[in-house]
């Protein structure tokens, strides 16, 4: 299966350590690197584990949407179901929310647990799974009859 990156995602790679360097140096928390996390047939990968019971997700937005979040100054929507997910899946009780783009201030917003969002994206998860197995068996069986 092919993959897909963007320019975005690539420079979100590259400028990742910085942004984390920059959020520790502001917060003055330690930021303990981690790789994928699981929770049954979900997962997912937070930027940085941070003390016993937060997360850091880091994203490297061009400059105007950067400013555009420093002037609103509240929790980005368009992030909420990711730093949910990821809440959900590590057991974590906040996230921190850091959108940097060197040379200007780094936004930082925290966001706790929403137990009732994390509940319908859980159940969204099983649907999901419920729905892929249901396919990879019809597909299995194609096989199978195919075969016969």
């Amino acid at each position: 299966m092919e993959s897909f990156t963007s320019p975005h995602m690539e420079r979100g790679k590259l400028m990742e350590e910085e942004a984390r360097s920059a959020y520790s140096f502001v917060t003055g928390l330690e930021c303990e690197d981690v790789g994928f996390l699981r929770r049954g047939r979900a997962g997912a990968s937070p930027d940085a584990l941070i003390g016993e019971d937060g997360l850091l997700e880091i994203k490297t937005k061009l400059p105007h949407l950067l400013i555009e979040a420093l002037l609103k100054g509240e929790f980005p929507p368009e992030h909420k179901a990711q730093c949910q997910g990821q809440l959900w899946i590590a057991g974590r009780d906040w996230i921190d929310l850091a959108i940097y783009w060197p040379g200007l201030p780094i936004f930082i917003c925290r966001a706790g647990r929403d137990e009732a969002f994390i509940r319908e994206l859980s159940d969204a998860v099983d649907s999901f799974n419920d729905e892929l197995d249901r396919i990879v068996a019809q597909v299995a069986a194609y096989g199978q009859m195919e075969a016969a």
